[in-house]
């Protein structure tokens, strides 16, 4: 909630992707945010140098919060680009700058810079979004995590050897190395950490690199992209495939870039019974003491009668069609008897 009485600042920053800003007031402990937003950077700006584009988004934010601002008394405008602070000082400027200035002289404020470090908030709403989570996503590794590490390093057959060898003595040349205590594969000119087969560990990345609130489920290529700056392991992007295809926000809120189904093509309808079978297996279900897991549903499509036979679940197509054929005499019979 906005007070016009307590102490306000407006913080700014541009990139050449975004622009950001936020109001803060300070209730006499602490500055606190009452609103900020994050603007994409228009097209006819976006060859600006970086003190224009800073300006920009200043004139945003006082447009943006023209009801807070204008005619109270004086507020902070706090920036990282230093030579900003001094923009009324400038002998020269274009006509775009001088109707900038024209529109910011109606506000009473004073300019104040801080470093680009201590502007990181700000800085995150000027990023492009696979850029500003990595200010809030952060993945640590505890003493048990770590322990975990380096005994499953030790027992998977893809990293076991390589571990070895590098922990004996004379190590044969590779691009693996051990950095307290974790293996480091170099590729694409970095180390990556390797990550064993354990599909826990699998599962504790992917939800951390798709799930995280900053995240915002980026779905299957950015969550890949990211993972590949820190991780890698045999069948990542598989992993990552999977676990994407079965997130329940990312089916929902992702589109679809795939060419558009073509019309639906109902099948014929049959002129005569046992012209038309369709056949169904449905389970797994508990195992009985005979091997069948799993019920095969064949249904005669004109009159829609239907049997349901125990079978195997995994059974190939010969079983359930000999399945099939031992009870077709006994179908007819029984629709024999329905027709009387």
């Amino acid at each position: 909630m906005y007070d016009p009485i307590l102490p306000t600042r407006v913080t700014t920053n541009a990139s050449g992707y975004a622009i950001g800003a936020v109001v803060e007031q300070h209730d006499g402990v602490d500055w606190h945010p009452v609103e900020y937003f994050s603007k994409k950077v228009p097209v006819v700006h976006s060859i600006d140098d970086a003190r224009k584009k800073e300006l920009l988004a200043f004139v945003h934010a006082f447009k943006r919060w023209r009801h807070f601002l204008l005619g109270r008394s004086q507020f902070r405008w706090v920036t990282d680009n230093n030579p900003l602070v001094f923009y009324n000082t400038q002998d020269t400027v274009n006509n775009t700058i001088a109707r900038w200035m024209a529109f910011i002289d109606q506000f009473d404020f004073f300019p104040d810079h801080i470093p680009g470090k201590s502007n990181r908030f700000v800085d995150a709403l000027s990023r492009h979004l696979g850029h500003c989570t990595a200010v809030y996503s952060t993945f640590e590794i505890d003493n048990d995590l770590r322990d975990s590490f380096i005994r499953d390093y030790q027992a998977d057959p893809e990293f076991r050897d390589k571990y070895a060898n590098c922990s004996s003595p004379n190590p044969a040349p590779s691009h693996y190395r051990i950095q307290e205590g974790y293996l480091l594969v170099h590729t694409r000119g970095k180390d990556l950490l390797c990550v064993s087969s354990d599909p826990r560990l699998h599962t504790r990345l992917l939800g951390e690199f798709d799930d995280a609130p900053a995240i915002e489920h980026f779905g299957v290529n950015r969550t890949i992209g990211r993972l590949h700056k820190r991780f890698w392991w045999p069948g990542l992007l598989g992993d990552v495939t999977r676990y994407c295809e079965s997130c329940e926000v990312c089916r929902h809120c992702k589109s679809r870039n795939h060419r558009p189904y073509d019309e639906l093509r109902p099948l014929p309808i049959p002129l005569r019974r046992r012209e038309a079978i369709a056949m169904d297996i449905t389970g797994p279900f508990p195992k009985h003491k005979t091997g069948v897991d799993g019920i095969l549903t064949v249904v005669d499509r004109l009159p829609k009668f239907a049997m349901f036979l125990p079978c195997r679940y995994h059974a190939k197509a010969p079983e359930l069609g000999e399945a099939k054929e031992q009870r077709m005499p006994l179908q007819a019979k029984e629709q024999r008897m329905h027709t009387c």
